[in-house]
């Protein structure tokens, strides 16, 4: 993997990658860490490939720390607007905090940390943490787990009257299934 990355065999010359190349690259490999990218532009200098990478439009993963990058034509994003490339993550939202901005203010009954790294497939304590502490989204005690809400009162206010329901319908759900299991022994 990243072949057209590790070799000069895309550059005009050895050391001397140009935008087309590296477009060419991309669209062949997906993803590059910023290491990949520095010898197929044939440079050690860090600024040198984030000029390229802003002039050609990109992205940096979510997942690994941001290690990976790719440009924003590449992605075919799923409907919840995240694409894996062999376990990699990325988000039309941006980065990790920034996607789990987004998933709270589109959850409908809020978002747990448990719930949101099921979806984004990473750990997501700390992100939600930071965007708690920024006054960002508000977070919630509902039935001894703690639950991230929007910040915007209307929309706070759905979404707990939302996650409620959910617990009293699953309660409900609990003490039948607990009632006809018990009727039938």
């Amino acid at each position: 993997m990243m072949a057209a990355f590790n070799s000069c065999e895309s550059a005009v010359t050895c050391g001397a990658m140009t935008s087309a190349a590296a477009a060419e690259s991309f669209r062949k490999e997906k993803i590059a860490t910023l290491e990949q990218l520095k010898r197929a532009l044939g440079t050690s200098g860090t600024m040198t490939v984030f000029r390229k990478l802003k002039e050609l439009g990109y992205l940096s993963s979510y997942s690994h720390r941001g290690k990976y990058y790719t440009l924003h034509e590449i992605p075919d994003y799923d409907e919840q607007g995240l694409w894996d490339w062999h376990a990699v993550w990325f988000s039309r939202y941006g980065n990790l905090v920034e996607t789990a901005r987004e998933f709270v203010e589109d959850a409908e009954n809020g978002v747990t940390a448990r719930e949101l790294e099921s979806i984004l497939q990473v750990e997501c304590k700390r992100s939600l943490l930071k965007l708690y502490r920024k006054g960002q989204v508000v977070r919630v005690k509902i039935g001894g787990v703690q639950v991230y809400l929007s910040n915007h009162k209307g929309k706070q206010r759905s979404q707990k009257l939302c996650r409620r329901k959910e617990r009293s319908l699953s309660a409900g759900n609990l003490v039948l299934a607990m009632w006809y299991s018990s009727s039938y022994l």
